[in-house]
């Protein structure tokens, strides 16, 4: 048997028993990752914000609606302006 045969029936067998144990162990699934491939970015709420983030914008929202809602409350009632049945003139 000549050396090149020699090491073709170690070299084979040892490169077929690596590649089956790369193949059976090498990607192993033990549950870490499991969470992380339904949810990749966890920090966010929706595509571009974080939790804190959509908590200020709806903080500024329910502020901005408030203010409006009684603007439109003063507005009704003809509270946003001076009467203009009083004697003295009124700049407005």
């Amino acid at each position: 048997m000549t050396r090149r045969q020699t090491t073709r029936r170690v070299l084979v067998p040892a490169l077929l028993l690596t590649l089956a144990g790369t193949m059976l162990a090498g990607c192993g699934n033990s549950g870490r990752h499991q969470y992380l491939r339904w949810n990749v970015a966890p920090e966010l709420e929706t595509l571009d914000q974080r939790w804190v983030d959509a908590d200020n914008e709806y903080a500024i929202m329910n502020s901005e609606n408030t203010r409006m809602l009684r603007a439109d409350w003063r507005r009704l009632w003809y509270v946003d302006r001076p009467s203009r049945l009083s004697r003295e003139p009124k700049p407005y």
